[in-house]
C-alpha cells in the first residue's frame, strides 16, 4: 500500500469510528462516560467494564436484555469462564431487579428502597469504594436514568464462593444496549 493509501484508509477508520461514538452516545446515552469512569469492555474478570451495542447489534441478535448480560458476563470472565465452567458462574446469577419505562427513573432509589439487600450493597461498594464516587454516580444516573430507558435490569452475579458482584443493563428506545459489571472478591 501508498502512503495515500495508508491515508485514505487510516481516514476511513478514523471516520467510522468518530461515527460509531456518536452513534453510540446517541443509542447508548452516557455511553462514553460509563466507560470513562469504569472502563471499556474487558477480559479482566475482576473490577468493572461497561460494554455497549448498538441497535443492529442488540436487536439483530433477538436476544433478551438477560441472555445478552449473561453473554456479557462471560466474555468479562474470559479464560476463567472455561476454566471453572459455566455452572461454577451461573451459581450467583440472580435477576434482583426489572424497572419498565414508565415507571419511575431513579435506579438507585429503586435499588435502596428494594427488598435485595445485597444488590444494594454491591451497589453502594461500586459506588463509594470508586476512586471519585460522585463522578461513578454521575456516570450511572446519566446511562441508567436517562429518558430513553426502555428497560432495565440489574443482576447479582459470583460464584457463590469467593467472587461477588453486579450487572446493570438497559435496553433504550433506540435498541442500543448498556451493561455496567462489577466483579469482586
Amino acid at each position: 500500500m501508498t502512503s495515500v493509501e495508508n491515508t485514505i484508509e487510516s481516514h476511513k477508520n478514523s471516520t467510522l469510528e468518530i461515527t460509531w461514538i456518536m452513534e453510540m452516545d446517541t443509542q447508548c446515552p452516557g455511553s462514553e462516560e460509563l466507560q470513562s469512569i469504569f472502563g471499556g469492555p474487558s477480559e479482566n474478570g475482576f473490577g468493572s467494564a461497561a460494554f455497549m451495542f448498538l441497535a443492529p447489534e442488540a436487536k439483530g441478535t433477538h436476544t433478551s436484555l438477560s441472555d445478552q448480560a449473561k453473554l456479557v458476563y462471560q466474555r468479562f470472565l474470559g479464560d476463567a469462564w472455561d476454566r471453572f465452567g459455566a455452572n461454577h458462574w451461573l451459581a450467583g446469577w440472580k435477576k434482583s431487579f426489572h424497572r419498565q419505562a414508565a415507571e419511575t427513573t431513579d435506579f438507585l432509589l429503586e435499588i435502596k428502597s428494594s427488598e435485595y439487600a445485597n444488590l444494594r450493597r454491591l451497589l453502594g461498594v461500586l459506588i463509594e469504594g470508586h476512586e471519585n464516587p460522585e463522578e461513578a454516580l454521575r456516570a450511572l444516573q446519566t446511562t441508567f436514568n436517562a429518558r430513553s430507558v426502555a428497560s432495565f435490569e440489574a443482576f447479582e452475579v459470583g460464584d457463590n464462593e469467593a467472587m461477588s458482584g453486579l450487572i446493570l443493563a438497559a435496553e433504550f428506545q433506540s435498541g442500543g444496549r448498556s451493561y455496567l459489571i462489577f466483579l469482586m472478591d
